[in-house]
């Protein structure tokens, strides 16, 4: 319990996650401390609802865009030096990572066109907007990528970055939550901008991060510019060897069954048939294998130890030189 999980499976180190705030960054103000729980006024001016000692996903009570109007109004609240966003140490911090021996990965949440979106609105809302006020969307994806470009500019100049995740979480189990006409009409014009906005300073491997069933909805995100996504939950009908068939040059991080390693202990025949498809895909290349999203709490240290070290011994092998 007093060692590193990355370092006690000998694992690579992770990306390091660069420091970014989207946000008009308010300042975060309690409206009500209950005892089991807060509602605060987060740095996007959401109200939230979060539980006192709990792992469960915070609840947004309310949110500050329902219309056009009010997203004029929000406008305003940001600061466009965006210099000052920079931590006050950046000469240090670039200095740093000239001689990094890990990746440094651009963006998370809350950044992606739908996902920036859904943070001001609410998916409800955000579906029932581009139906009833569709300029709305338009205006925020306009908005959010002048930031972004404007910002991110100022230290995509002094640091190469090695990749970008793109915040999207945009599907279910059952399938994306827009159709694929109205990801075109929204999202792709500014996906194609933002893409080629990386490139223009190297940037080039443009991952996107979505749960649920993105098969319908993936092929969009690789017409649009995307070269990747994760973590390709299995469990929501996701097919990896059928992916690699139709996207052969498409990254695949994630895939392994996160359920194979839960309940019952010592269910490794389980996670020896979840593995086979892993030496088939490092053979061909663009993949990183890991479970498809956090690790559950159900999973035992027994089945994780085993379901590593087998992984570990299949990374060796087929990627041996």
């Amino acid at each position: 319990y007093d060692k590193n999980v990355m370092s006690f499976f000998h694992m690579d180190p992770y990306f390091a996650k660069f420091p970014f705030d989207i946000s008009p960054q308010l300042p975060k103000v309690v409206l009500r401390d209950e005892e089991n729980a807060i509602v605060y006024r987060d740095s996007f001016g959401r109200e939230v609802f979060e539980k006192k000692d709990d792992n469960t996903t915070n609840y947004v009570l309310k949110y500050p865009v329902e219309t056009l109007a009010d997203f004029n109004k929000y406008q305003e609240l940001y600061n466009t030096n965006y210099a000052e966003r920079l931590p006050k140490n950046w000469a240090r911090l670039v200095e740093g990572w000239k001689n990094r021996d890990y990746p440094i990965r651009l963006g998370g949440n809350p950044f992606g066109c739908y996902g920036v979106a859904r943070v001001l609105m609410g998916d409800e809302n955000l579906m029932i907007a581009m139906y009833e006020e569709p300029e709305l969307i338009h205006a925020i994806e306009r908005f959010y990528l002048d930031l972004i470009k404007n910002y991110w500019s100022l230290f995509l100049k002094d640091v190469q970055m090695d990749c970008v995740m793109i915040w999207e979480d945009i599907s279910y189990n059952a399938g994306a939550m827009i159709s694929n006409a109205m990801f075109r009409e929204f999202f792709t014009p500014y996906y194609v901008e933002l893409i080629d906005f990386f490139h223009q300073y190297g940037l080039n491997h443009i991952i996107v991060d979505s749960d649920g069933f993105v098969e319908d909805i993936l092929p969009e995100f690789v017409n649009a510019g995307a070269t990747g996504m994760y973590p390709f939950e299995i469990y929501a009908g996701n097919d990896l060897l059928r992916i690699r068939e139709a996207f052969p040059k498409l990254q695949i991080l994630g895939g392994i069954n996160k359920r194979v390693l839960m309940t019952p202990h010592r269910n490794f025949e389980a996670i020896d048939q979840e593995l086979e498809k892993v030496p088939i895909l490092l053979r061909q290349g663009g993949f990183i294998p890991h479970v498809d999203h956090s690790v559950p709490e159900g999973v035992s240290l027994e089945n994780f130890t085993y379901y590593r070290n087998r992984l570990n011994e299949i990374i060796d092998r087929e990627t041996r030189i």
